[in-house]
């Protein structure tokens, strides 16, 4: 036989929103976009439209697999390159990219 168990009035349920107070908590992504001054001091201090016209010009010129290599070796290894250049275009990586450190 099973025993039951009270339920602990004194536990509070957490949305969302109150997960980012909590220490190691919160959701993986962008929460604020970079503005367009924003120089990310971990990326050559560019803003996120000199990357993105770095990034499309590497894109336009080597290609979507040469373009995802020198965004992994640049500036961070990620998933996030090939999924965002890939899937929606290298402008948008740029932008999600810049985004996540400015987020942090």
């Amino acid at each position: 036989m099973l025993k039951e168990k009270e339920i602990d009035t004194g536990v509070e349920k957490l949305d969302l929103d109150s997960l980012d107070r909590v220490s190691g908590g919160g959701i993986y992504g962008v929460k604020k976009w970079a503005p367009d001054d924003w120089k990310n001091p971990l990326w050559y201090n560019w803003t996120w439209i000199e990357g993105a016209n770095f990034i499309k010009g590497i894109y336009d010129s080597f290609g979507e697999d040469i373009c995802i290599d020198v965004c992994n070796e640049m500036f961070c290894k990620s998933y996030d390159w090939e999924a965002y250049i890939h899937g929606t275009d290298p402008v948008y990586a740029a932008l999600y990219m810049w985004s996540i450190c400015y987020s942090a």
